[in-house]
């Protein structure tokens, strides 16, 4: 009678171990794939959105709204805040032969008072000094004269000296509003980094939890060939019995 019993016990608690083996596989798994999708995260990078006139020239021309903060301004052709001088690209000819054409048929031009390597110097000024940076301010800037060089409220400007101030403001609004938006970048790259980097920890963290599951249904399954051979035995041994 205690025979049976025991064989009843061994049963149910072998098919527990089954049943919880199982679940610790299972579990085992998803967390692993979870984990390693932690620890293969990048992070996000944010795109530099570029200020373009259509935003800008409601600060420089008349129908601007008043502003609230004064901004220190800076002529193109003041020292830069770098010893470092950006070199002369081809994209800022194009800057200068664009702004050229608002002042088609005048003796004074914007190229009158501003050279490549002004320009260059100028943009040495805002400080940047990442490639990508760089390249992204220069594609920004061209784009700015291609739209300056069709407004009319410039052209409209009588004095010649006048219309290249507001020039000069048109482009040292779009320095600040750039650098501005790289400030903007950076902050959001940098927070996705170290979101990254927590998903990072985290993922060698479930990871080793993966590897216990493991470690636990291996020995959960030595276990269960013990008590299976120990009911094994128990058959073997009435049946010998019986043969003598």
């Amino acid at each position: 009678m205690l025979e049976r019993l025991e064989d009843i016990y061994l049963n149910i608690f072998r098919y527990l171990l089954i049943i919880g083996a199982s679940i610790a596989v299972l579990v085992g798994v998803i967390n692993l794939l979870i984990s390693l999708s932690l620890i293969f995260d990048t992070p996000s990078k944010e795109k530099i959105n570029t200020p373009v006139w259509s935003e800008i020239k409601y600060d420089i021309l008349p129908i601007s709204q008043p502003k609230t903060q004064e901004e220190e301004e800076v002529s193109i052709d003041s020292k830069p805040k770098e010893k470092q001088t950006v070199p002369a690209d081809p994209r800022l000819n194009k800057v200068l032969k664009n702004l050229d054409k608002l002042f088609t048929g005048e003796e004074i031009k914007f190229s009158s008072k501003n050279t490549i390597t002004s320009l260059s110097v100028w943009v040495s000024s805002s400080g940047l000094t990442e490639d990508y940076q760089i390249d992204a301010f220069l594609d920004g800037l061209l784009s700015l004269s291609k739209d300056i060089s069709t407004e009319k409220r410039i052209l409209q400007i009588g004095d010649p000296n006048s219309r290249i101030d507001t020039i000069y403001e048109s482009l040292e609004s779009f320095m600040t509003n750039f650098l501005l938006e790289i400030t903007r970048v950076e902050n959001i790259n940098d927070k996705n980094n170290e979101i990254s980097q927590g998903k990072n920890i985290q993922g060698f963290s479930d990871l080793q939890i993966s590897l216990y599951a493991a470690l636990i249904f291996v020995l959960v399954l030595l276990i269960v060939l013990i008590f299976k051979v120990e009911f094994n035995l128990r058959k073997i041994a009435p049946s010998i019995q019986a043969k003598k």
